[in-house]
Formats: C-alpha cells, sequence, structure tokens
C-alpha cells in the first residue's frame, strides 16, 4: 500500500495505482505509526462509519476508494440515506486485504446495537474527530449549531401545531 496525502479525490492521480492517502495522526491508532509507504493489495476494502455529529445519526459503509466515496458523501452527489440525513463526517475507518472481509464486517456490524457502535467509534475516536481531515486531507467541515427545537416537539408535520 503506498500512502501518499491528496487535497482531493479527483486530483491526478495513475487510475492503476493503489495508493491511499493517510497522515498518521496520535488519535488515529489504526494508523499511528505509519511513517512509510505501504501498498494495498487490487482488492482492499474499507469499513467506515459516518455521523451527522458526536452520538448523532449513523451510516456504516463499505467501499474500495475510500477518499473518492468520502467525496461523494460530502457533496452530496449520490442520493439517499447520508444525504437525507447530512452525514458528513468520517468518524471510524478500517482497513482490510479483501474487499469480501470488508463487507462481511459490515454487515455483522449494522446488526449491532447502537450503544456498541458508538463504544467501537469512542475508543478509537473519542473525541469523535472528522478522520477525512487528517487522514485524507479533506478541508474541515463548517461547524453547524444544533437547530433549536421545543421539547417535546412533534417531527410529525400533522401535529405540529397542536
Amino acid at each position: 500500500m503506498s500512502l501518499r496525502l491528496l487535497s482531493h479525490p479527483d486530483e491526478s492521480r495513475d487510475p492503476r495505482s493503489n495508493e491511499l492517502s493517510i497522515v498518521p495522526r496520535s488519535w488515529a491508532p489504526a494508523f499511528a505509526g505509519v511513517t512509510q509507504l505501504i501498498r494495498l493489495p487490487d482488492m482492499a476494502g474499507f469499513l467506515y462509519i459516518l455521523a451527522s455529529r458526536r452520538h448523532g445519526t449513523l451510516y456504516i459503509g463499505v467501499t474500495t476508494d475510500l477518499p473518492k466515496r468520502i467525496w461523494e458523501h460530502r457533496e452530496g452527489v449520490v442520493p439517499g440515506f447520508t444525504k437525507r440525513y447530512g452525514l458528513k463526517r468520517l468518524v471510524y475507518v478500517e482497513t482490510y486485504d479483501d474487499i469480501s472481509d470488508a463487507i462481511v464486517r459490515e454487515k455483522r456490524t449494522k446488526e449491532w446495537r447502537r450503544d456498541w457502535k458508538i463504544e467501537l467509534i469512542e475508543r478509537h475516536n473519542p473525541d469523535w474527530n472528522d478522520l477525512a481531515v487528517a487522514l485524507l486531507g479533506f478541508e474541515r467541515l463548517p461547524d453547524r449549531p444544533i437547530p433549536f427545537r421545543h421539547p417535546g416537539g412533534s417531527r410529525d408535520p400533522w401535529t405540529r401545531g397542536w
């Protein structure tokens, strides 16, 4: 696996190359200590977890091209769950030599209880930092305040005016 810093997934790179950009950080123990270029196998896979905010909505996904997939989520290119709920913060990543192993892990992790998923994230990323910034070179997401809602206020548009 070759590690190098990419500023954007569309940055020009050789499509035959299996290079992934990772900058190690002390709060990312899975990548801590990586100081040299490492070659990825052709069918490497990644399991990743996105969150809307700390303890917010979670999404578990799998891909062979992590920078491209995270860019798609952040830009809202693909319609679906992550676009609808604003999931753009990469909070957890696992790497696999084979994509099929990542797929098996994804299916098992999706069956977990929510608190187990949160515990997994907090064990490796206790501050819920956006790993896409440090590992993939993405720009930092703007901080958005949580919109105020009256406690007990309904999300159902039919009962809001009661």
